[in-house]
């Protein structure tokens, strides 16, 4: 069971979670690691080697490790983009789920002037550390992962 989940969409959105119902000290978080194996499409041309995670729909960049390692914003939120790319036309929408504990709240952008297809930016700001599940969707397909989200020293 999910302890947590937000849907963004479009600009802006706040959202809250439902109460945990595991313990974050007990719980090990299973990142997602891109597989070396698999080739992305000639499409995702600009970012990084090693950090492409995919399916026949959607890739996206993750954070080297499955760890992502960000300042606390004056908000207190931990803010990352993501780089998307879409090998089909439709609207990009994003599913942020805190596995370790509830979500207090969520805000994410979905910039829609990037076209139908290929190339999307998108944020989250997790409002703390811990596990999450992302899932990213168009239409009906989807792809989903999971980072560690900690405070940068």
């Amino acid at each position: 069971m999910a302890i947590g989940s937000a849907l963004l969409l479009g600009c802006t959105a706040p959202l809250v979670g439902p109460e945990p119902s595991a313990s974050p000290a007990s719980f090990a978080c299973p990142v997602t690691r891109p597989d070396p194996q698999i080739t992305p499409p000639p499409i995702v041309d600009n970012a990084p080697p090693g950090i492409l995670y995919g399916n026949a729909v959607l890739w996206v960049g993750l954070p080297p490790g499955g760890e992502a390692l960000l300042l606390r914003q004056p908000d207190g939120a931990f803010s990352r983009k993501f780089m998307w790319w879409r090998l089909k036309p439709g609207r990009l929408t994003l599913e942020a789920k805190r596995l370790d504990a509830a979500t207090p709240l969520v805000h994410g952008e979905v910039d829609q002037a990037y076209g139908d297809s290929g190339f999307q930016a998108t944020g989250i700001a997790f409002s703390s550390e811990g596990c999450w599940e992302i899932t990213g969707r168009l239409g009906s397909d989807s792809l989903t992962f999971v980072i560690l989200v900690k405070e940068k020293p």
